[in-house]
């Protein structure tokens, strides 16, 4: 019995890298975008004073930084750069915690940075909306240097 001879290929058999540096890539930009994203907008809040404050620390990956800043008619949020009214804040927090609740997990914990012109009445709002809706892990955010952020 006789068998035919192989064929001859023109061209080298190998691994396509092209769809690997696709994804690599892919996942780059995914990750650049959800670090700025977390990071929120931190150049609008002028930090109040603390002669013993310490570096912020996000340990847990679901921690929500809220802005809360002066303009000249009360206080305005953001979220992640994102711009809220108080009501839909506390929705948006709700649904945090909802989300939470479906995965079973602890609500998020927030940290709270606070322009130092933004009276504590404010602050101390949002605290206890937070803590209506279920968040009752805060931190927050100052500056060890006067007139200076972090």
């Amino acid at each position: 019995m006789k068998f035919a001879e192989p064929k001859e290929f023109d061209e080298d058999v190998g691994l396509n890298m092209t769809p690997m540096i696709d994804v690599v890539f892919l996942l780059i930009v995914f990750f650049l975008v959800a670090a700025q994203l977390s990071v929120g907008s931190e150049d609008d809040v002028t930090l109040p004073y603390a002669s013993e404050a310490k570096q912020v620390e996000r340990l847990h990956p679901d921690t929500v930084t809220i802005d809360v800043k002066w303009v000249p008619g009360g206080a305005a949020f953001e979220i992640s750069g994102t711009a809220y009214d108080y009501p839909d804040l506390l929705r948006q927090l709700e649904s945090l915690v909802k989300i939470a609740g479906l995965r079973e997990t602890a609500a998020p914990p927030v940290i709270l940075r606070a322009d130092h012109r933004v009276p504590y009445r404010e602050v101390q709002k949002l605290m206890f909306a937070c803590a209506d809706v279920g968040i009752t892990v805060f931190d927050f955010q100052a500056t060890r240097d006067r007139g200076t952020s972090p």
